[in-house]
């Protein structure tokens, strides 16, 4: 299984101009900071400061006229290109290295947290029974898994094996706990979910 790759979230573009220019400041001395490990920063922290340098130079000439708004506009819009630029050397050069990423002061971009197929054990109204459901994906198969008792992930064995996401199982015992999880068998590779105890009625 291939690890998730390393990625920044830049959070730079919508800052304000001003603020622009301090986080723009703030990243270059940190790569600067840091040569032995951004040994050959692409841009360099002098390029970005000189960047900056060009934008707060447009902010002071600023004069209300058309030439002077695009005049800064153009500017700061050099300065995102370098930021963008050097978050992704610093992702190049973290190469999965989260310590790296913080070396630099950027951020890590949020990974969203997968539900496991939004698996759920629940009790219907029959005693000794359990309903199993999770969310339907086309061309699967499940393999439904059960293990009596004190959870043990090698002690699953499969109960049912349906084409549709859900399911009963029925004849176990009352007020006894079991373990479920769902095995999705899938052309592109098989999947399981996380497994859920419950206490049957």
């Amino acid at each position: 299984m291939k690890s998730r790759r390393v990625k920044i979230a830049v959070k730079f573009t919508n800052l304000k101009i001003i603020n622009k220019i301090t986080r723009a400041m703030e990243i270059a001395n940190a790569i600067a900071n840091h040569k032995p490990v951004f040994k050959h920063p692409d841009p360099s922290p002098a390029a970005i400061k000189k960047a900056v340098e060009e934008l707060e130079k447009a902010i002071e000439k600023k004069n209300g006229t058309k030439e002077s708004l695009k005049e800064v506009q153009l500017k700061e819009q050099k300065l995102i290109i370098l930021i963008t630029d050097m978050a992704h050397y610093v992702e190049r050069t973290a190469d999965n290295d989260i310590s790296i990423v913080e070396l630099s002061t950027f951020e890590l971009r949020k990974v969203p947290v997968r539900k496991s197929y939004d698996f759920q054990v629940f009790l219907p109204d029959d005693p000794g029974a359990v309903g199993l459901k999770c969310s339907p994906k086309s061309k699967t198969v499940y393999s439904w898994q059960m293990c009596p008792g004190t959870y043990n992930a090698n002690n699953f064995t499969e109960v049912q094996r349906t084409t549709v996401s859900s399911t009963f199982v029925g004849g176990l015992a009352s007020n006894a706990v079991y373990w479920f999880r769902v095995l999705l068998i899938q052309a592109s590779g098989d999947k399981l979910s996380e497994a859920k105890g419950i206490v049957t009625s």
